[in-house]
């Protein structure tokens, strides 16, 4: 039976608990690491340098989830647009590629074949 087609709008459960999952062991690695940083800067900085210390940390901290967020984002960017080449090189050669694209999905989305 063939699947229906997807609107853009339709709501993806699957998707959404898995980036609810990934969002909440994010914010739980991130905790952790706030308490290492708070721990090295009570260790190895005097205490009238620590406002300081903790300003640093903060920024340099802040320029490399930018960083990180803006790769990804870039990383989405261009899968989006490899999706749309390879959906035109399937109409243009028919279903012996249409088979391929779809085992190639199915690897990339991280199930067997």
């Amino acid at each position: 039976m063939p699947r229906k087609k997807k609107e853009k709008g339709d709501f993806n459960i699957k998707t959404f608990f898995i980036t609810s999952i990934v969002t909440a062991i994010g914010l739980v690695v991130g905790l952790f690491w706030k308490d290492v940083i708070t721990a090295a800067i009570d260790r190895y900085i005097s205490q009238s340098d620590t406002l300081l210390a903790q300003t640093v940390t903060a920024v340099l901290l802040t320029l490399a989830a930018a960083i990180i967020i803006y790769l990804l984002y870039k990383s989405q960017k261009i899968a989006t647009q490899y999706e749309r080449v390879v959906k035109k090189t399937v109409k243009r050669h028919g279903k012996v590629i249409e088979k391929r694209a779809k085992k190639y999905s199915q690897i990339l989305k991280g199930s067997t074949v």
